[in-house]
């Protein structure tokens, strides 16, 4: 199924549930005991007072009771007056708010609450029946609920091993909850057959609610993650929740869980008060306490473009037989990212209400690992993108600068004799600092570390580049990577027997200025610095939300501010020349990145062939190998960058093919956008609901 998407600025069906969400919380009884009103959950004040006038009403006491008794048949007091009834109780319930939605930056709906039936058990009035009446009622509903009872932890794993186990987990970790959640989630047909049930039963309860869904699956899901029910690890990790939300929902992953405070709201609260006879003095509940509503989030991402990443690197890791593949792109100038894609990926709808065990194992076990976030966690070894890096950093270390030539040759050796070859032993004569980006020279930047670059130097500014350490994108599970370094192959070499610990400044820098060795990276710091290279310096945080609102989308929002880690280390001139690299390795006639020669956007770029694994001994080259380009678009006047990998895709040229595929479309996609050029004909449709996973 397809729909046409409208870029207006109304968002509707912020939330398809019901606005109003009542569930009992707790009962404080109020008894009489010794003269003196106390609270069953306790109330200090009130109790002290008891110790100190004992005495005092141990005489008094009998003196009162004599006198009320007296008035009561004398007809001048009613025992059922509203002095008496404050030794009734009250009991409060819940207002759960909506959780905020999430749009994409043209209003598409991202992640929506439905509506879903869940069924409660009245613990209060549950636990007057005996025992054994309580274990027929509880092995009744386990036999109708067909496992929506069951809770499982991220892993799959089921919490309990029967539905009474889980109630009296439930009742004795929440005593103070008058109604407690049994099953979420319910289908038409199993609620309507409950409802029947709860007639009979005054103690069970199935209520309308709302659960989270996600329209397009796996399109958004390592970006989006997912909300499903409160674990006790939540309340212990988070400290905004409490035991009092344990029957509420909270974001598991992604931004959901990064941005969940913001996304849930606040409860509010309405009571109920009776007198000591248990009847009703307030009309039905009276709220005290207005809920607040969960902000919703927009975010920078084009949904219509992250699907279309999303169809380009299906077909690339098919075509190329690759393990999986990620692409980026962000804005150059604020960092917003508008297309973070992974393939493959995972439905992250069945997670919400609890995945199954064989649900879990399947992903689990596919061998392309559709669970990894590659855009964030994959760290391999970045290959001659890496030489961008070599490159800025020569220049303002002052051991080379524009002019500065070194002789690519045949034979080049170490000073023990080991030959550092370029690709394919090729010699491509003196060479500048653009004409080795161009070719992607191996020699070259060996040179650059042999006359003068020392590995200390070189990892203080890959650090201010954010190599080594996550980029503070506005999500979880990023990766760090490895910042080259003696200290890290130290480290390493504990655990690697056949790692030497001893940093060799000329095999190990050399390996290291070319993207090899002990260096990796992620795809977001990739285009982290790109954006970098060609924003004057500056070091985004990536972000993925551009603003939060309340209402509709167009209402006021509150936008979030760009954060910039760093600045000011490499003048611009330097920039300039590494840039200049990059456009001319696209438009020389000769050995340049000929798939991206005629893309209509005009680009700059580097791509980059990473090895790893082992040397086959026929071919004698890496049995395997990760494929990566970078680069930025449009070439004259930059306004995004982009990295593509290919985890094990053989080869940077294969990146760069898939990334042409992409860049065409999208410069098609903005001539519609913005209708610059009316005659491109361009169908902005866009699938509802996630592509079918077909590895």
């Amino acid at each position: 199924m397809s729909r046409k998407l409208k870029f207006s600025k109304e968002l509707t069906n912020q939330s398809k549930a019901s606005s109003l969400d009542l569930r009992p919380v707790s009962t404080l009884e109020v008894g009489r005991e010794g003269g003196v009103a106390e609270f069953e959950v306790g109330n200090e004040d009130l109790q002290a007072n008891d110790k100190g006038n004992f005495v005092y009403r141990l005489v008094i006491f009998p003196f009162i009771a004599v006198l009320i008794l007296g008035l009561i048949i004398s007809g001048h007091f009613d025992i059922y007056s509203s002095d008496v009834q404050n030794f009734g109780s009250t009991r409060s319930k819940k207002l759960l708010p909506n959780r905020g939605v999430i749009v994409d930056k043209n209003g598409v709906i991202l992640a929506e609450n439905v509506p879903s039936m869940n069924l409660y058990i009245d613990s209060e009035i549950f636990q007057r029946l005996e025992e054994q009446e309580r274990d027929e009622v509880l092995v009744l509903l386990q036999e109708k609920l067909n496992g929506k009872w069951e809770d499982y932890d991220q892993e799959g794993n089921g919490l309990y091993e029967s539905l009474k186990e889980k109630y009296e987990f439930l009742y004795s970790d929440q005593r103070w909850f008058v109604q407690l959640k049994l099953a979420s989630g319910l289908e038409n047909d199993m609620a309507i057959e409950l409802k029947a049930i709860a007639d009979e039963y005054e103690f069970l309860i199935v209520d309308d609610h709302n659960v989270r869904n996600y329209p397009y699956g796996q399109l958004t899901s390592h970006l989006l993650g997912y909300s499903s029910n409160i674990s006790a690890e939540d309340i212990e990790s988070l400290d905004y929740l409490s035991i009092e939300n344990q029957d509420e929902t909270v974001g598991k992953l992604g931004l959901e869980r990064f941005y969940d405070a913001l996304l849930r709201g606040e409860n509010g609260y309405a009571i109920e008060e009776r007198n000591a006879r248990g009847e009703l003095v307030s009309d039905g509940f009276r709220v005290v306490d207005e809920k607040i509503e969960g902000a919703n989030l927009q975010l920078n991402l084009d949904i219509v473009a992250q699907q279309k990443m999303y169809e380009i690197l299906e077909k690339a890791v098919q075509e190329y037989e690759a393990d999986g593949a990620s692409g980026i792109i962000q804005r150059i100038d604020d960092g917003g990212i508008e297309v973070i894609a992974n393939y493959p990926s995972y439905d992250n709808n069945p997670f919400v209400s609890g995945i199954s065990i064989g649900e879990y194992a399947k992903i689990r076990e596919n061998p392309n690992r559709p669970l990894v976030d590659r855009a964030l966690g994959a760290q391999l070894p970045p290959g001659s993108i890496f030489k961008t890096l070599t490159a800025a950093v020569g220049l303002q270390s002052g051991v080379i600068d524009s002019d500065t030539t070194y002789l690519s040759r045949d034979g080049y050796a170490f000073s023990n004799d080991v030959i550092f070859p370029e690709i394919n032993n090729n010699s491509y004569g003196n060479l500048n600092v653009v004409d080795a980006l161009s070719v992607s020279s191996n020699i070259f930047f060996c040179e650059v570390m042999r006359n003068g670059l020392e590995i200390d130097e070189f990892s203080g500014y890959l650090d201010k580049f954010g190599i080594g350490k996550t980029t503070g994108i506005d999500t979880f599970s990023e990766a760090s990577g490895m910042l080259p370094s003696r200290a890290n192959k130290e480290s390493l070499a504990l655990n690697r027997a056949w790692l030497d610990p001893i940093w060799y400044p000329e095999g190990d820098s050399c390996n290291t200025a070319i993207g090899q060795g002990i260096t990796t990276i992620t795809p977001i710091q990739a285009v982290n610095w790109v954006s970098t290279l060609n924003n004057g310096g500056k070091v985004f945080e990536p972000s993925l939300v551009q603003a939060s609102f309340d209402g509709e989308l167009g209402d006021e929002s509150r936008e979030l501010s760009p954060t910039v880690v760093n600045k000011d280390f490499i003048d611009q001139q330097n920039l300039e020349t590494v840039i200049e690299g990059m456009r001319y390795a696209v438009e020389r006639e000769r050995l340049g990145i000929y798939p991206l020669k005629d893309t209509k956007y005009g680009v700059g770029a580097k791509t980059g062939t990473a090895e790893f694994g082992r040397i086959d001994p026929e071919t004698g080259y890496y049995e395997q190998q990760h494929g990566w380009v970078v680069g930025f678009f449009p070439a004259q006047e930059p306004k995004y960058s982009f990295v593509i990998l290919l985890e094990n895709g053989k080869r940077g040229l294969n990146a760069a093919i898939t990334a042409k595929e992409f860049l065409d479309w999208h410069y098609g996609y903005v001539q519609v956008l913005d209708g610059s050029d009316p005659n491109v004909e361009f169908d902005l449709e866009v699938d509802e609901g996630a592509p079918e996973d077909t590895l």
